[in-house]
């Protein structure tokens, strides 16, 4: 966020003319309004958008935060409004008038860029040239994956380093202005993250967590020879019998497994060619259209060179469509794995207790008491 906060700020300070100035600031204004509208507010795990602006208060987890950011959206909202009956007469929520948009605005701005920058060798003209190309990638096809654009943000870094570098000797107050607030909140960001870093305070993370496990206590028993077998640190710290199943698995490399969420399947030997993925349970779905019977459905998958299952147990926390379809076809996934025989639970890190006893066992049976990750079938 330090970034993109700096740079409007920095781009008004390189913009020669006020006329220019005033332009520019106008278009950056204009879509801090379109982004504020299409965002929210985060209050005690609880999305609050333009629309709900007038029951924020009365959210348990409001605070003085929120109280600040609550007139903000609203006079964001009211300024909205006109650009919202632009936007449903155009196109309303379809792409075919944002696409061009975008696309012809990228051109004309690598255009401008080729057309009064072409003669310079400053290393600034190839930082901007490569910034601006994997800007517009990143924008146009990674659907909001932020990690699509990693290597954007380092180099928007240089770009702000050099910029301030540039500036010692400036007498132009907005670029005076820029090259202090750098500093300055590069100092009050660097703070924040180390801050935030050494109190490892998260999200949904249970109160009697938080602020624990600051050195990942795997890591660190094996590398300090605490914990000195493979297998050992997987049973530990990932599963009790989870290297046996592991084991298992890669005995027999002609063997697929069908993959759904997951990352465990690192473990697997061979796994880019032995792993099928289904992760939106599409396949699964189609499978169990077309044979109702669980134990048919086993057959299918054996039949078809699966023999292990690897299942995401957070599956459905994805889902945030109004169908839930996702949800739906995970409840049929549940349902296959249910009481059937044709399945042996290899492994999972699911912990519950048997319903009128206090044993406690990792399983999909029972009342979970601590919630797991994933689970291992084999198909018998």
């Amino acid at each position: 966020f330090l970034y993109i906060i700096l740079l409007p700020l920095v781009l008004l300070s390189m913009i020669k003319g006020h006329a220019f100035r005033w332009l520019a600031a106008a278009v950056l204004t204009s879509l801090l309004v379109v982004s504020i509208h299409n965002s929210f507010i985060l209050v005690d795990n609880v999305k609050v958008g333009t629309t709900e602006l007038a029951d924020i208060s009365s959210i348990s987890g409001y605070d003085g935060i929120d109280m600040i950011l609550t007139p903000v959206y609203k006079v964001a909202d009211i300024l909205y409004q006109p650009f919202g009956l632009l936007v449903d007469a155009l196109s309303g929520d379809q792409d075919f008038i944002t696409y061009p948009i975008l696309i012809s605005s990228f051109f004309l701005i690598l255009f401008l860029f080729y057309r009064f920058g072409q003669k310079s060798k400053r290393i600034s003209a190839y930082l901007i040239m490569l910034s601006l190309i994997y800007s517009f990638f990143f924008l146009a096809f990674s659907s909001g994956i932020i990690w699509y654009g990693y290597l954007l943000f380092p180099l928007l870094l240089i770009g702000l380093m050099y910029f301030a570098e540039r500036q010692k000797s400036s007498s132009d107050k907005l670029k005076v202005t820029a090259r202090a607030a750098i500093g300055i909140l590069s100092i009050a960001w660097i703070g924040m993250t180390l801050i935030s870093r050494i109190s490892n305070l998260q999200v949904n993370m249970p109160i009697e967590h938080q602020g624990k496990a600051i050195i990942s206590p795997d890591v660190y028993h094996y590398n300090t020879g605490l914990i000195k077998s493979t297998s050992e640190l997987q049973d530990k710290f990932i599963a009790p019998q989870f290297s046996e199943a592991m084991s298992r698995i890669n005995s027999n490399p002609n063997s697929k497994i069908l993959k759904i969420g997951t990352g465990l399947t690192y473990f697997i030997k061979q796994n880019h060619k032995r792993v099928i993925y289904d992760n939106q349970l599409g396949l699964f779905s189609r499978i169990v259209s077309s044979y109702r019977n669980k134990y048919v459905v086993s057959d299918f998958l054996k039949a078809s060179g699966i023999k292990y299952l690897i299942i995401d147990l957070n599956t459905p926390s994805i889902d945030n469509t109004p169908e839930r379809t996702l949800t739906i076809k995970y409840r049929e996934l549940l349902s296959y794995l249910s009481e059937n025989e044709s399945l042996s639970l290899l492994c999972t890190d699911n912990l519950t207790k048997r319903t009128g006893t206090n044993s406690l066992s990792y399983s999909l049976i029972g009342e979970t008491v601590r919630r797991g990750n994933f689970a291992i079938y084999e198909i018998n």
